[in-house]
């Protein structure tokens, strides 16, 4: 958590993802000797799985901690900085507010989908999303390098920089999307019998997977703008973003689907809003008057 934002702040993502990786492996053994036993370990079932995964969270916290301590970075207990910290929760309350309400809207579309196509629409919804979030694994990857990278050019009053690293950052996630639109436009059956084998599902997820392609492109401009603006430290306007067409995919859903479209005019108001709620990021950081974030970045070094 904080120890590794530590490491973005320096740029320096490679130690977090070694430590991760050793941690990942390391509840994967744990994790079936705590659930089932071993030698002198009882067998604690789901209650064990819950101790390596702690186990593996705990190590993960203490040897970040120590990385960061072996690259000079002060670890010593200290008052707060009450206006540091004012300035964190400026930075982090819109993102925090903005995923709890996506979540809710989540929740609320998914009521709807129901409603007007049972199980086997939830089930199509559901692969979906699972598709989606590998997308959304490797562009938060590339929003992270922007945050960081925005916000140490800003940090040496480097505006154009720092605008050209973040389409840089664009551009690279664009890339990574590009695959996985063809194979969802071209082949979305076959994508989908890797889940499941239900006729229903496959025959409904098809129309889905085909907007999801579209909207890959959107959510790789939506995660890196997003990371843009934190490292411009301006996260206000991805909650207006977040705030204007999270909760319009609601009304929106039932209107579409209500004028004939069914399940797919659904599909159509998620697409409609995760492009708009990108866009809508894409031009408030053009927008931002970068070279007064930079003074400020200045004055608070």
């Amino acid at each position: 958590g904080a120890a590794a934002s530590g490491f973005k702040a320096i740029g320096e993502m490679r130690p977090v993802f070694l430590i991760m990786l050793a941690t990942v492996v390391l509840n994967a053994v744990v994790d079936p000797v705590m659930i089932r036993g071993f030698g002198p370990i009882p067998r604690l079932g789901s209650v064990g799985a819950a101790h390596a995964t702690n186990l593996a969270a705990t190590l993960a916290a203490v040897f970040t901690l120590l990385a960061l301590k072996r690259r000079g970075i002060p670890l010593r207990p200290q008052p707060p900085d009450w206006k540091a910290l004012r300035r964190l929760f400026a930075i982090g309350a819109p993102i925090t507010f903005s995923g709890i309400t996506l979540s809710m809207v989540y929740l609320a579309t998914g009521h709807i989908v129901s409603l007007y196509g049972g199980a086997a629409a939830l089930g199509a919804m559901g692969i979906a999303l699972k598709l989606e979030q590998c997308a959304f694994v490797f562009c938060e990857g590339y929003g992270i390098g922007a945050a960081t990278i925005v916000g140490q050019w800003l940090g040496h009053g480097k505006v154009q920089p720092a605008r050209k690293a973040a389409a840089a950052a664009y551009r690279s996630a664009l890339l990574c999307v590009i695959p996985g639109m063809i194979l969802l436009c071209f082949f979305p059956t076959a994508v989908v019998r890797i889940f499941t084998s239900d006729p229903t599902i496959v025959s409904v997820s098809a129309s889905m997977l085909r907007v999801v392609a579209a909207v890959l492109p959107f959510i790789a401009l939506d995660l890196v703008y997003d990371g843009a603006m934190t490292g411009a430290q301006n996260t206000t306007y991805s909650l207006v973003s977040s705030l204007l067409w999270n909760p319009l995919r609601v009304p929106l859903a039932i209107i579409l689907s209500e004028s004939g479209l069914g399940l797919f005019g659904i599909w159509l108001a998620i697409a409609i809003c995760a492009a708009g709620r990108a866009t809508c990021k894409w031009l408030a950081f053009r927008s931002l008057h970068l070279d007064k974030v930079a003074k400020r970045c200045r004055q608070t070094i």
